[in-house]
């Protein structure tokens, strides 16, 4: 069974200089609901059971590649300027998503008289990428570094036998949570043939990949503004910088698992929230 990953970007310019939320993502979704013509594809997919679904990743607006957020203690307010060039990727997983997507592409864009708060911005451009989840693997390497681009959640499983109310969130990308979040992405949309198993890559991923340099930074993401019961702006705890694994193989059949994985996480990203833009990485072989 194939299962398709539909990834897209578009590029856009602004008539006019617009001041814009803090953590851009909000911005790349006014723009797509207007080029799709609706937000149900933003909103979820249910299945039959009655279980919702999010196949869509939105990643927040991108100025010459790298994202536009503001961080806790920045001061002044992102905004894009008048006829400069920006841009946004969307990726689709799964046949129903990218069947979606596809097919509001196929129809004529609107390249003109797409509304941002104060101004309108033009479309300049889209691009389409699309590959099969059976298709997906970086090639064999002695080392892999994960750039991680947008601020980064990490959450431990869930204890099955002790009830802390609180989740537990992890500052530094540790192997084992990095690839635990990345199957369970993957297994709630690949068909069930295609499904991983999260303890054992996640153990395999623990003496595989091995922290040979790093720089992480711990920072706090502003995304909701302030409010009657929230004196100062607030956003979820996280991280950013990179991290440069050794790679060892102990196994050919999970390694071939492994790098599928992580060459997966360059289209849907790592960890929690990551339809909205969080947890977006680059993940490279060094040769």
């Amino acid at each position: 069974m194939r299962a398709p990953l539909c990834h897209v970007s578009f590029e856009f310019t602004p008539e006019q200089d617009v001041v814009v939320p803090p953590f851009t993502s909000k911005v790349s979704k006014t723009i797509l609901i207007q080029l799709l013509g609706d937000g149900s594809l933003l909103s979820g997919l249910r299945e039959p059971g009655g279980l919702l679904r999010k196949p869509l990743v939105v990643s927040p607006i991108l100025a010459g590649g790298s994202p536009l957020f503001k961080l806790q203690g920045q001061e002044g307010f992102i905004v894009l300027r008048a006829n400069k060039r920006y841009s946004f990727t969307v990726s689709a997983i799964g046949s129903l998503a990218s069947e979606k997507l596809l097919s509001c592409l196929i129809d004529e864009l609107p390249c003109d008289g797409i509304r941002l708060f104060n101004t309108q911005v033009c479309l300049l451009g889209v691009n389409v990428v699309v590959r099969d989840l059976s298709e997906l693997g970086l090639p064999d390497a002695p080392a892999y570094k994960i750039t991680f681009k947008t601020p980064t959640v990490l959450q431990f499983p869930r204890p099955w036998r002790w009830r802390f109310k609180a989740p537990r969130y992890c500052l530094f990308p540790h192997p084992y949570l990095i690839v635990w979040s990345l199957v369970r992405h993957w297994n709630s949309l690949a068909p069930p043939s295609m499904r991983l198993e999260p303890l054992r890559l996640s153990y395999y991923a623990s003496y595989a990949l091995i922290e040979a340099d790093f720089n992480i930074r711990a920072v706090t993401a502003i995304y909701e503004k302030a409010s009657p019961d929230r004196r100062r702006p607030s956003g979820p705890r996280g991280f950013i910088g990179w991290v440069l694994f050794e790679h060892r193989k102990g196994n050919e059949k999970l390694d071939r698992h492994l790098r599928a994985l992580l060459d997966y996480a360059n289209y849907v990203g790592i960890g929690k929230s990551r339809s909205i833009g969080f947890g977006m990485v680059s993940v490279k072989p060094i040769l």
